[in-house]
């Protein structure tokens, strides 16, 4: 609930700073919002846990969806459902006027990471898939700082409109491209955008550029026993793709990824596969570097049909996303307002999990054993998966991403909180940090 709370203060309190002519008592009002999503903690609890056990992929999140859309529904929100053609889209809004706040909320899980809420190794509720990266509480957090963010409004506190976009598909890189294409976040005047991170901290850093694809090979089916010279293995055209974008890797920047999964590879040995199809993602520092590379890695599946006297069927690309771009000052004011909403990370019992988590796990333990006391806990990238148990823990801690959507070269800041000593807060905030690639 911590988490919550910090984020739907931080929300609140950049939706004052941009009414403060007709804010009289800011700071009174920022903590009465805070409050208040505390008086709501169980409401927002269980409807994390829903949808963390729900564990729905992207475009098919009925039911995590609908969770928001209930929870804001009953706070007097206009819903409208089914935006930019994606069943599972959707936006909330109450208020009108200037100026008009946007808030994402992601609720996607995904493919293969299924977990129960033990600490042991042992498949979940859905046993196909988990929130591995803490997009649960992101669109339960969001969602909270927008109903507190209405409040005020209702109250006459502020004046505005207040949106909450339900963005589906984050993991494809599909959900906001298809929502900023609609025209969806044209008139408003800042969005805000968070996630679950390894720490607590604002920044306005950059992210990597995506182009999302499948190649699809189309062969010669034939009896792999029989009549092995009539066939031609689309399969074969995969696997020597593969290899040439392992040999594409040396020469390429060093930050760059390129990673895949084969979708389609034939239905049974003793048969030549006809058809074939793998999935990759390409990433780098800025667009221009992805597109170089996706280019090359489409001219090495076409070498490869060529290799295999297969066909390149298709290349169909699902997304792309640019890099996002810095916002300081939006970084600055939401660090302010973090300043103000930093409170004591937990209780330490709540250490007990993940405690038993590392027993029984292969993960060194230097890796998520928790700091010193007198420090505010942090942990490693490799714990943070640990960090979605719908149990919040403190090295659940999150990281404000604001600015406009990802496909249209967003910014990422991040807040940070500390730990509460005798006659001062330690360790203090500290300023943005400059922009990074992460």
């Amino acid at each position: 609930m911590t988490i919550i709370r910090n984020l739907g203060g931080l929300l609140v309190g950049l939706a004052i700073g941009l009414n403060s002519p007709l804010a009289a008592d800011t700071a009174q009002l920022k903590n009465d919002s805070a409050s208040w999503i505390e008086s709501q903690a169980s409401r927002l609890e269980k409807a994390n846990r829903n949808i963390w056990t729900y564990a729905e992929v992207g475009l098919e999140e009925h039911k995590s969806s609908k969770e928001l859309q209930d929870l804001l529904k009953a706070e007097g929100f206009n819903v409208e459902a089914g935006v930019a053609g994606m069943p599972t889209a959707f936006v909330a809004t109450y208020g009108q006027g200037a100026p008009v706040i946007g808030i994402l909320a992601e609720f996607d899980a995904l493919l293969g990471v299924s977990q129960s809420d033990s600490p042991k190794a042992e498949i979940g509720a859905n046993p196909e898939s988990g929130h591995a990266c803490g997009h649960s509480i992101f669109g339960v957090g969001s969602v909270g700082g927008a109903m507190a963010i209405k409040q005020l409004i209702a109250s006459g506190a502020l004046k505005g409109t207040i949106k909450l976009y339900g963005t589906p598909a984050e993991e494809t890189g599909i959900g906001k491209v298809y929502m900023l294409r609609a025209g969806m976040f044209k008139n408003d005047d800042v969005i805000l955008h968070w996630h679950a991170g390894d720490k607590n901290q604002v920044s306005h850093s950059s992210s990597k550029a995506l182009i999302n694809a499948k190649f699809t090979f189309k062969g010669v089916a034939a009896h792999a026993s029989a009549a092995p010279q009539s066939g031609r293995s689309a399969l074969d055209a995969v696997e020597l793709m593969s290899v040439g974008v392992q040999y594409m890797r040396e020469h390429i920047k060093q930050e760059a990824r390129i990673h895949s999964v084969i979708t389609k590879g034939g239905g049974q040995p003793n048969v030549v596969p006809q058809d074939a199809e793998v999935w990759y993602y390409v990433r780098a520092n800025s667009f221009d570097d992805a597109f170089s590379y996706f280019t090359w890695v489409r001219e090495i599946a076409e070498a490869a049909a060529k290799m295999t006297k297969t066909e390149l069927a298709s290349v169909s690309v699902m997304s792309e996303t640019h890099d996002m771009l810095g916002n300081r000052a939006l970084a600055e004011a939401l660090h302010r307002n973090f300043a103000l909403m930093a409170r004591p990370p937990g209780r330490p019992r709540n250490w007990r999990l993940p405690r038993r988590r590392k027993r029984n796990s292969r993960i060194p333990s230097a890796w998520i054993s928790p700091p010193p006391d007198s420090r505010w806990p942090t942990s490693s990238n490799r714990y943070r998966r640990n960090s979605n148990l719908p149990r919040q823990l403190p090295p659940m801690s999150p990281t404000f991403h604001g600015g406009c959507p990802w496909a249209a070269s967003a910014w990422r800041p991040t807040a940070t909180a500390c730990r509460r000593i005798p006659g001062r807060w330690w360790p203090p905030p500290a300023p943005p940090s400059a922009p990074r690639r992460c």
